[in-house]
């Protein structure tokens, strides 16, 4: 009985092993094909879908940006304690918007940076604050969230990179 428990551990072990495995190839897949892609609309033209994409995952949007999402307005006092901010356009035409908090201490920033007179590319970054100290955000650039933006804008660009994607073994 008892080697057949260690051989059921290390069949845990290894399934375990084999799905992390899985999760770094898409992980790195999807690096490789989101991190320089130039979605086939203008930032303008796709903006409000990507405000979407982070409202419809449960993001709170800020100021007008949760008009152009489907989100009700939020009264002056919570629109003023709002970690994030409403859309902004700099003098390079970049375009930024940050989302509120979560209840996880979770939150989303999404820039446009226009590229070529009909393209735009996305940047989504999670941010996650940790520890007890206010200040200690881990950043990193969400690839799932971007194709998700990408499904919304153009599906068969999305549904290609998906059907690439290294599947979990069975």
């Amino acid at each position: 009985m008892r080697t057949n428990a260690k051989l059921l551990a290390l069949a845990a072990v290894a399934a375990g092993c084999s799905g992390l495995s899985a999760e770094m190839a898409r992980s790195s897949y999807m690096k490789d094909q989101m991190a320089e892609r130039v979605f086939p609309a203008t930032c303008a033209d796709l903006w409000a879908d990507g405000l979407k994409v982070l409202a419809q995952s449960g993001y709170q949007l800020v100021g007008t940006d949760r008009g152009l999402a489907g989100q009700d307005a939020r009264g002056f006092v919570g629109s003023l304690l709002a970690a994030g901010h409403a859309t902004t356009r700099n003098a390079k035409g970049v375009w930024e918007s940050e989302t509120d908090w979560n209840s996880e201490r979770l939150r989303y920033q999404m820039k446009g940076y226009p590229d070529g007179v009909d393209g735009c590319q996305v940047r989504i970054t999670a941010m996650k604050e940790e520890g007890g100290e206010v200040g200690e955000t881990r950043k990193w650039r969400d690839f799932e969230m971007e194709l998700a933006v990408l499904a919304r804008v153009a599906p068969k660009q999305a549904a290609a990179v998906e059907a690439g994607s290294p599947k979990e073994p069975r």
